[in-house]
Protein backbone atom coordinates (compact mmCIF):
# COMPACT_ATOMS: atom_id res chain seq x y z
CA UNK A 1 0.00 0.00 0.00
CA UNK A 2 1.23 3.50 -0.96
CA UNK A 3 1.49 5.53 1.85
CA UNK A 4 -0.78 9.34 1.59
CA UNK A 5 -1.53 11.20 4.06
CA UNK A 6 -5.11 12.30 4.56
CA UNK A 7 -6.64 15.87 4.47
CA UNK A 8 -10.33 17.29 4.77
CA UNK A 9 -10.11 17.92 1.17
CA UNK A 10 -8.50 14.21 0.83
CA UNK A 11 -9.95 11.64 3.31
CA UNK A 12 -8.68 8.66 3.66
CA UNK A 13 -11.39 5.83 2.13
CA UNK A 14 -12.66 3.69 4.74
CA UNK A 15 -14.37 0.31 5.08
CA UNK A 16 -15.71 -1.55 8.13
CA UNK A 17 -16.59 -4.97 8.65
CA UNK A 18 -17.79 -6.01 11.63
CA UNK A 19 -21.03 -8.66 12.81
CA UNK A 20 -21.40 -6.72 15.46
CA UNK A 21 -24.00 -4.19 14.66
CA UNK A 22 -23.73 -1.88 17.81
CA UNK A 23 -19.83 -1.47 17.49
CA UNK A 24 -19.79 -1.47 13.81
CA UNK A 25 -22.11 1.54 13.69
CA UNK A 26 -20.13 3.14 16.67
CA UNK A 27 -16.77 2.38 14.63
CA UNK A 28 -18.85 4.62 11.50
CA UNK A 29 -19.63 6.89 14.08
CA UNK A 30 -16.29 7.55 15.47
CA UNK A 31 -15.10 7.73 12.06
CA UNK A 32 -17.43 10.53 10.98
CA UNK A 33 -15.85 12.25 13.31
CA UNK A 34 -12.38 12.70 11.90
CA UNK A 35 -12.68 15.35 8.94
CA UNK A 36 -9.52 13.35 7.05
CA UNK A 37 -11.47 9.94 6.92
CA UNK A 38 -14.50 9.07 5.19
CA UNK A 39 -16.74 6.11 5.39
CA UNK A 40 -17.52 4.68 2.22
CA UNK A 41 -18.89 1.09 3.21
CA UNK A 42 -19.91 -1.09 5.58
CA UNK A 43 -20.42 -4.93 6.06
CA UNK A 44 -21.64 -7.63 8.87
CA UNK A 45 -20.48 -10.42 7.24
CA UNK A 46 -17.72 -11.87 4.70
CA UNK A 47 -21.26 -12.26 1.92
CA UNK A 48 -21.02 -9.03 1.67
CA UNK A 49 -17.25 -8.40 1.31
CA UNK A 50 -17.53 -8.18 -2.29
CA UNK A 51 -20.47 -5.26 -2.56
CA UNK A 52 -17.75 -3.70 0.13
CA UNK A 53 -14.80 -3.85 -1.96
CA UNK A 54 -16.09 -2.26 -5.04
CA UNK A 55 -16.66 0.77 -3.04
CA UNK A 56 -12.72 1.37 -3.77
CA UNK A 57 -11.64 1.95 0.09
CA UNK A 58 -7.72 2.53 0.42
CA UNK A 59 -8.27 0.94 3.81
CA UNK A 60 -10.55 -1.75 5.55
CA UNK A 61 -10.75 -2.46 9.47
CA UNK A 62 -12.08 -5.96 9.66
CA UNK A 63 -12.86 -8.03 12.72
CA UNK A 64 -10.82 -10.56 13.39
CA UNK A 65 -13.91 -12.92 13.81
CA UNK A 66 -16.72 -12.17 11.55
CA UNK A 67 -19.30 -14.83 13.09
CA UNK A 68 -18.13 -17.90 11.85
CA UNK A 69 -15.64 -16.81 9.46
CA UNK A 70 -11.97 -15.91 10.14
CA UNK A 71 -10.86 -12.32 9.88
CA UNK A 72 -7.26 -13.93 7.94
CA UNK A 73 -9.75 -15.86 5.60
CA UNK A 74 -11.40 -12.25 4.86
CA UNK A 75 -7.86 -10.75 4.18
CA UNK A 76 -7.01 -13.12 1.96
CA UNK A 77 -10.23 -12.41 0.10
CA UNK A 78 -9.48 -8.79 -0.14
CA UNK A 79 -6.33 -8.86 -1.15
CA UNK A 80 -7.12 -11.26 -3.97
CA UNK A 81 -9.02 -7.94 -5.57
CA UNK A 82 -7.06 -5.74 -4.01
CA UNK A 83 -3.67 -6.53 -3.48
CA UNK A 84 -2.61 -2.79 -2.59
CA UNK A 85 -5.30 -2.62 0.00
CA UNK A 86 -4.72 -1.56 3.15
CA UNK A 87 -6.03 -3.96 6.23
CA UNK A 88 -6.42 -3.21 9.39
CA UNK A 89 -7.43 -6.42 11.60
CA UNK A 90 -9.56 -5.30 14.82
CA UNK A 91 -10.02 -7.52 17.92
CA UNK A 92 -11.44 -7.77 21.22
CA UNK A 93 -8.11 -9.29 22.55
CA UNK A 94 -4.65 -8.45 23.41
CA UNK A 95 -3.55 -8.21 19.80
CA UNK A 96 -0.01 -8.69 20.57
CA UNK A 97 0.43 -12.37 19.99
CA UNK A 98 -1.50 -11.51 16.66
CA UNK A 99 0.87 -8.77 15.10
CA UNK A 100 3.53 -10.95 13.57
CA UNK A 101 1.04 -13.03 11.93
CA UNK A 102 -1.19 -10.88 11.03
CA UNK A 103 2.20 -9.07 9.38
CA UNK A 104 2.87 -12.17 7.67
CA UNK A 105 -0.72 -12.73 6.30
CA UNK A 106 -0.62 -8.66 4.61
CA UNK A 107 -2.44 -6.58 7.19
CA UNK A 108 -0.56 -3.62 8.34
CA UNK A 109 -1.60 -4.71 12.33
CA UNK A 110 -3.73 -5.96 14.76
CA UNK A 111 -5.26 -3.63 16.99
CA UNK A 112 -7.37 -4.22 20.10
CA UNK A 113 -11.13 -2.84 20.01
CA UNK A 114 -10.53 -0.85 23.29
CA UNK A 115 -7.64 1.49 21.45
CA UNK A 116 -9.85 2.19 18.29
CA UNK A 117 -9.31 6.27 19.21
CA UNK A 118 -5.74 5.94 19.06
CA UNK A 119 -6.22 4.16 16.30
CA UNK A 120 -8.51 6.64 14.35
CA UNK A 121 -6.51 9.36 15.16
CA UNK A 122 -3.49 7.96 13.75
CA UNK A 123 -5.64 6.69 10.23
CA UNK A 124 -6.46 10.46 10.38
CA UNK A 125 -2.63 11.98 10.47
CA UNK A 126 -0.66 9.83 9.05
CA UNK A 127 -2.89 7.25 6.10
CA UNK A 128 -2.76 3.62 6.84
CA UNK A 129 0.33 2.67 5.47
CA UNK A 130 2.00 3.65 8.62
CA UNK A 131 -0.64 3.13 11.10
CA UNK A 132 1.95 1.18 13.80
CA UNK A 133 1.01 -1.57 15.81
CA UNK A 134 0.56 -1.08 19.39
CA UNK A 135 2.94 -2.80 21.65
Amino acid sequence: MQARVPSPEAPLRVAVVDDNDLFRRTLVRLLARQPCLEVVAQAASGAELDALLASEPEVVLLDLEVGEESGFVLLERCHAVSPQLGVILLTGHDPSALQILAREKGAQACWSKSDLRVLLATLARQGAASAPALD
